[in-house]
């Protein structure tokens, strides 16, 4: 199976990174999250958005007590099913994940966002602090 995303949604996609490193998610801001004092990244419009064929896409760089990490949440519009690995792995490739290993850098979950959608959640660990500073430099350079 062949997942293409278009110009105009790999666009939209370094947008939504753009924004997420600019705007993350401290780790009070997420203690306020899970006391549901504040809203989680998929209910705040610049954090996410959809793509053919109604696939929600999530992303939020958040703080942890182990230090960053990147969070891409992927939603199928179908319920009760999972979107496809082509679908998770593309994305990930656009938005220059590590990918999918054995690494215990990387997390995955499922998780019932609603309404029997479920969302397939990646987090990744930021390992090298340099590296993604100047990434992030060239991310705000680019915007």
């Amino acid at each position: 199976m062949i997942f293409r995303i278009s110009p105009e949604v790999i666009q939209k996609l370094k947008d939504l990174e753009s924004y997420a490193l600019l705007n993350p998610f401290t780790l009070p801001m997420l203690k306020e999250v899970l006391a549901s004092k504040r809203s989680p990244a998929g209910d705040i419009p610049e954090y996410s958005i959809t793509i053919p064929v109604g696939y929600k896409v999530v992303y939020s760089i958040e703080e942890h007590p182990g230090g960053f990490a990147r969070h891409l949440s992927v939603s199928s519009p179908s319920k009760g099913k999972h979107p496809k690995p082509i679908v998770i792995n593309t994305i990930m490739s656009y938005l220059e994940f590590d990918g999918m290993s054995s690494s215990p850098d990387i997390y995955v979950y499922t998780e019932n966002v609603g309404k029997g959608i479920e969302a397939i959640n990646i987090i990744e660990m930021i390992k090298d602090v340099k590296s993604f500073n100047q990434y992030v430099k060239d991310i705000t350079n680019r915007t």
